[in-house]
């Protein structure tokens, strides 16, 4: 405390980061380190997903010569005197960049909402928090309603694409896909509290277990702090009045609610495990209700018998939480998959129907091989604990599922498993639903050791404790391969890990093994084939795939001849259409999961509907631009600019849309009208309108496009601004849009500032992931989004803060100066180059540092919540 109470008292600025995990922090050393001068205090209270454990210690000196302390040393006597503590100085002028991103990830911890400033006034919270912690605090309603609740970023991103969905796209029957765990309900709450805040109040709450309807009005209670909120309707449960009604679908039935109230009596309908609503209870939900908001929960959207409750919900999806994001975030527990090399299986000669192969013919060759069988035993013993050794009960015990190709498949395993000495029983649809319960206890419990089953366990129903995955069948849909993979991912005590062995028999080409690998992998971040030659380094932390030789080469050969090779998988893809009519391209793309950027990068859509056998005309005109203009075109996520493009295809370019003409230009043809021999923009656009296939598409990718467009916001610039804020463009239409592309030149390309004299403007554009092939180390600036509205900028490497541009930026409001942000997360998506999310205007913070100056700068509106978190996870953070 001296040496805090001198450095504070002459001027020092501290600023603490703790946390209540383990109720280890002194709440009385908090507050008198709180009463210090100039001392802020940051405390987290999330101690489910958020365990900081972290012990640094930065200090930052006016000479440059900063440092930091980090290891194991809390800030205690005995770890800063006696203890054993392992701690490394870390000196800023040797090790700058290490010492920088240590310092950007403090940043961003004092700049998120969970961390809490800490004050006297909440000190008995403090004290509460700590005893919850050390589990010598019973009252927990006082912590639950202190504290100003706040989705996590992951949560965010889900609101704000409800948001997208019902402001942009006129959606309003809205389903999110999240994995268990991931707070769905926490979703659909702070989701509730936006519409009640609009005066949209009433709410009917659908689930089919009361258990659900308990815990959904506590969650909803916390987040909008009123603990009366809600009622049930259920067993002896009658509620006084039903505008916020919790209810179980049999009740909703059995009490005929669509006769006793207007269709539209509640504001919002609340539909959680949505996937049951293909059952007849739930068709009246879905048909006779008519709420201004409709929103289905669940983490299954596909189910067994090919149907999909997607049907009862507006496309695209409104929200996903994808399996990769839960598994880092530590929502769900982490798996060891093993592809197992399956050389008593080929099925290459099976046949191939409409993407699947022939279920009998595959049953006929699985069902009843010994030799397989025996190999699944074989693998068990080698990758588990021993099922053989039943002593130690509680942590070792073998729990699991397998997912067979028929019930004769179930039951022959489960007989042969039985033979071997290992528990194990087969349940199927015709199973009693009360045997299946306790099928499921036993299992729990450790009575048996495995559940055989055939298309039963995808639908929803967790066996929590559930440590091994046996894949005994070849899942042709991936989606239905990760339904059963999640069956395995749920934490439960005593549980580190989930196993996963994945039987790889030789397989036809037609079979997709880079969906289900890619579906592991964080979006957008490597090549597939990539990951499997090199071991899957990208994997969610705590994760591990391993393929033995065999089954990595039958992948390998398979992943090249698929995911190499579009054109056999899209001609196999359009199979699913009947009717003799192709799909729209939006159909195509939502239908089957391809990458719009990816298709159109080879081949216009007219030419995959040729490939494809459909009769189509291809005759063009007149010059085109490249094909990689569709591809551009399909990235834009502005419904302005996408409403003018349209035009643009269809009418005579006018004046008054004169800024947006350059810019579409610019995204079509990349030079300039000079170069290309138009002397206008209208007659540019003129050329193109020659060419009916090319207009064709275009207006078809369009119509894609306007699926995940933003609509138009007054920013209130000083100048005019035909950009959306959060919008897509290239470097080249932002150019354009602002006169610095032309009809004469192309402008500026590849630089990372652009200034606008006339406009008194400057146009920042930043790439959050570096490369050493694309930048150079005097342009590896380092760049990264400290929140969602704050963003660590370095300027060009020869810019200082008493130069022109430096005095600009840092007394821009004074001198009348406009900064626009541009950026993106890295620099190519696939062959296309990426384009940049306009982050509108920012305002200057700070500054420190010379050639090049780092700027904090703060933007008026923040980022959006996926972008944000993405551009985390590029930057390093």
């Amino acid at each position: 405390m001296p040496s805090l109470q001198r450095f504070t008292q002459r001027g020092g600025k501290l600023r603490v980061i703790t946390t209540t995990y383990l109720g280890a922090s002194d709440p009385t050393a908090i507050r008198v380190i709180s009463e210090l001068p100039n001392t802020e205090i940051k405390i987290n209270y999330d101690t489910k997903h958020s365990r900081l454990h972290a012990k640094a210690y930065f200090i930052h000196r006016e000479s440059g010569l900063s440092c930091a302390f980090i290891g194991s040393a809390n800030l205690s006597h005995a770890a800063m005197t006696s203890g054993l503590e392992w701690t490394v100085k870390l000196p800023a002028a040797e090790l700058p960049d290490l010492f920088r991103r240590c310092e950007a990830e403090f940043s961003s911890y004092w700049e998120n909402p969970s961390f809490v400033k800490f004050s006297s006034e909440n000190f008995e919270t403090l004290v509460a928090a700590t005893k919850l912690e050390k589990g010598n605090f019973t009252d927990q309603t006082t912590l639950l309603t202190v504290f100003k609740i706040q989705p996590f970023d992951y949560q965010s991103g889900i609101l704000e694409n409800l948001t997208l969905a019902r402001d942009s796209r006129g959606h309003f029957r809205n389903l999110v896909i999240a994995a268990t765990g991931t707070g769905k309900t926490m979703i659909a709450a702070f989701d509730y509290k936006q519409l009640a805040a609009q005066g949209q109040t009433k709410l009917l709450f659908l689930a089919h277990r009361k258990e659900i309807l308990e815990q959904a009005r506590d969650t909803f209670r916390q987040v909008i702090q009123d603990g009366n909120f809600g009622e049930f309707l259920f067993d002896h449960h009658k509620p006084e009045n039903f505008d916020h009604l919790f209810c179980t679908v049999a009740s909703f039935n059995s009490k005929n609610l669509t006769t006793q109230f207007p269709e539209n009596h509640w504001d919002m309908v609340i539909i959680d495990e949505a996937h049951h609503g293909i059952a007849t209870s739930y068709r009246p939900i879905f048909e006779e209700l008519q709420p201004k908001i409709l929103l289905g929960l669940t983490a299954t959207p596909e189910r067994a018998d090919g149907t999909t409750i997607a049907d009862d919900f507006d496309a695209p999806v409104a929200g996903e939480i994808r399996l990769p994001d839960a598994l880092e975030k530590k929502l769900l527990c982490p798996f060891h998959y093993y592809a197992i090399s399956d050389h008593t299986t080929d099925l290459t000669a099976v046949e191939w129907k409409r993407g699947r192969y022939d279920s009998t013919e595959i049953d006929n060759l699985i069902s009843g091989n010994k030799l397989r069988a025996q190999l699944v035993i074989d693998k068990i013993v080698e990758h588990l604990p021993d099922p053989y050794n039943l002593a130690d009960f509680e942590r070792n015990h073998v729990k699991g599922l397998g997912f067979c190709v028929s019930k004769k498949h179930a039951s022959f395993m489960a007989d042969t498993f039985q033979a071997a000495g290992i528990p194990a029983i087969s349940i199927d649809s015709d199973t009693p639903s009360e045997e299946r319960r306790l099928a499921r206890q036993r299992l729990q419990k450790g009575e048996i050791n495995f559940i055989f089953t055939v298309d039963l366990f995808n639908e929803g129903v967790d066996i929590p404790a559930t440590n091994c995955l046996l894949f005994l069948r070849p899942t042709e849909s991936h989606v239905l391969y990760l339904q059963q993979f999640g069956r395995g991912l749920r934490h439960s005590e005593g549980k580190d890990q989930v196993v996963v062995l994945d039987f790889i028999a030789r397989s036809r080409r037609e079979f997709r093994f880079d969906l289900r690998f890619t579906s592991l992998l964080p979006k957008k971040r490597n090549d597939v084939i990539s990951e499997v030659e090199n071991g899957f380094p990208h994997l969610p932390s705590g994760c591990h795939i391993q393929l033995e030789r065999q089954a990595r080469d039958v992948i390998l050969r398979n992943i090249r001849e698929t995911y190499r090779n579009p054109e056999f998988r899209i001609k196999e893809a359009f199979l699913r259409w009947e009717g003799g009519e192709p799909p729209k391209f939006h159909e195509f793309i939502l239908g089957t999961g391809e990458s719009a950027v990816d298709l159109l990068i080879r081949h216009s859509w007219t030419d995959w509907k040729k490939i494809a056998g459909y009769e189509v005309s291809t005759n063009l005109m007149a010059p085109v631009p490249d094909k990689r203009s569709l591809a551009r075109l399909s990235e834009v996520r502005s419904l302005t600019y996408l409403d003018a493009i349209a035009s643009f295809l269809c009418n005579p370019v006018t004046t008054d849309n004169h800024a947006l003409a350059a810019s579409a230009h610019y995204l079509f043809w990349t030079k300039s009208p000079n170069e290309l021999g138009f002397d206008s923009y209208a007659k540019s656009f003129e050329s193109i309108r020659k060419n009916a296939p090319f207009v064709g598409d275009a207006h078809e990718i369009i119509e894609y496009a306007k699926l995940f467009a933003v609509k138009f916001t007054e920013l209130n610039l000083p100048f005019s601004c035909p950009l959306t804020l959060h919008g897509t463009y290239g470097m080249r239409e932002i150019s354009a849009a602002f006169g610095k592309a032309n009809l004469l030149t192309s402008g500026p390309a590849g630089t990372g500032v652009i200034s606008v004299p006339e406009n008194k403007l400057y146009l920042h554009f930043v790439t959050f992931e570096k490369t050493e092939k694309h930048f150079s180390e005097s342009t590896m600036y380092r760049d990264y989004p400290i929140s969602p509205t704050l963003l660590h900028w370095e300027s060009q490497s020869n810019t200082s803060q008493d130069t022109p541009t430096g005095q600009n930026y840092s007394h821009h409001e004074a001198r009348g100066y406009t900064i626009l942000k541009f950026a993106r997360v890295r620099r190519n998506n696939g062959k296309l180059t990426s384009n940049f999310v306009f982050l509108g205007d920012g305002k200057f913070i700070s500054a420190k540092d010379n050639r090049p100056i780092a700027i904090v700068w703060e933007l008026k509106h923040p980022m959006p919540a996926d972008f944000y978190h993405e551009a985390r996870l590029a930057a390093g953070l």
